[in-house]
């Protein structure tokens, strides 16, 4: 069942126009034959919508909903939202507050290799500095201290660096 107005107050409402809009077409000759007449029930709405159309009388698609129900002034809204929100994307980019995963996995590669060789290298370097030792706390003060200055360039986040300056 198609929208209907009762009077062309309404009807100018559900178009979006002004009524005096509504009054020019009606007495526009060139317009006027095309226009649909009250029935029954009003005005159709949508009736009026195809003839602003055929005549394209102030940018009436931007309200005809498509086959999927959206409005071009849905899709206009939708695509304003997308620009602000790439927008907000980049500037926290440029400022550093956020990074592309292309960036991140760039590394990821890197810093897991890194900690690999870290892990491989950490018994045969710790091995002579503990052997012989009974007390727990020095062992571990030992184990803390190593691990730290092997784990020491990865803080820093420069991966290619860590490897670089990582000890074989």
């Amino acid at each position: 069942m198609s929208k209907t107005a009762a009077n062309h107050a309404a009807l100018s409402r559900a178009l979006g126009v002004s009524r005096q809009s509504v009054w020019n077409w009606r007495n526009d000759a060139r317009i006027s034959p095309h226009l649909p007449g009250k029935g029954p029930n009003g005005h159709d709405v949508e009736q009026w919508r195809r003839v602003m159309l055929r005549f394209n009388l102030r940018d009436c698609r931007a309200d005809i909903p498509g086959p999927d129900g959206k409005s071009l002034n849905d899709y206009r809204c939708e695509l304003l939202a997308e620009k602000v929100r790439r927008l907000k994307v980049e500037n926290d980019i440029a400022s550093r507050k956020a990074v592309l995963v292309a960036d991140l996995e760039r590394h990821l590669g890197t810093l897991l290799s890194a900690i690999m060789q870290i892990a491989e290298a950490l018994p045969d370097r710790i091995a002579p500095m503990i052997q012989g030792l009974t007390d727990r706390n020095e062992i571990a003060r030992i184990i803390r201290e190593e691990l730290n200055a092997m784990l020491g360039p990865l803080e820093i986040a420069n991966f290619d660096k860590a490897v670089e300056t990582m000890p074989e």
